[in-house]
C-alpha cells in the first residue's frame, strides 16, 4: 500500500514526494512546496500572535476594570460611613431638639402655673 501511496503523491504537485530508504520514510519537497509550507506556518504564527495580543489586551481591560471596581467599593464604603455619621448626627440633633422642646414646654408650664398660683 505504501508504494501506491507514494506513487499517487508523486504524481501530484500539491503533495511532497515520499519514498522509503532503509526502512525510513523520506519526504522530498520542492522549493515552492517548502515556501508554501513556510508561508502557511507564518500565517498561522501571525494569527496566533494576533490572538495573543487580543488576549493580552483583554487581560489589561479586566485588570483595569477590577481596579475600578475596587476603587468604587472603597468609595461606596466611605460614602456609607459618611451617611451613617450624618444619620447618627441627625439622631443626636433630633434627640437634643426633643429634650430642649420638652424642657421648654415644662418650663413654660411651670412658669404659667407658678404665675397663676400667685393670684
Amino acid at each position: 500500500m505504501l508504494p501506491a501511496l507514494s506513487y499517487s503523491q508523486s504524481k501530484s504537485e500539491k503533495y511532497p514526494k515520499q519514498t522509503v530508504i532503509n526502512g525510513d520514510t523520506v519526504v522530498i519537497l520542492s522549493l515552492s512546496q517548502a515556501n508554501e509550507m513556510n508561508e502557511s506556518f507564518m500565517e498561522m504564527q501571525a494569527k496566533i500572535d494576533s490572538i495573543n495580543s487580543i488576549a493580552d489586551t483583554l487581560q489589561s481591560v479586566v485588570i483595569n476594570k477590577d481596579s475600578e471596581n475596587k476603587n468604587l467599593q472603597v468609595e461606596l464604603i466611605q460614602t456609607e460611613n459618611r451617611l451613617d455619621k450624618r444619620y447618627i448626627r441627625k439622631e443626636r440633633f433630633d434627640t437634643v431638639s426633643d429634650v430642649i422642646l420638652g424642657i421648654g414646654i415644662f418650663a413654660t408650664f411651670f412658669l404659667i402655673t407658678n404665675h397663676l398660683n400667685q393670684y
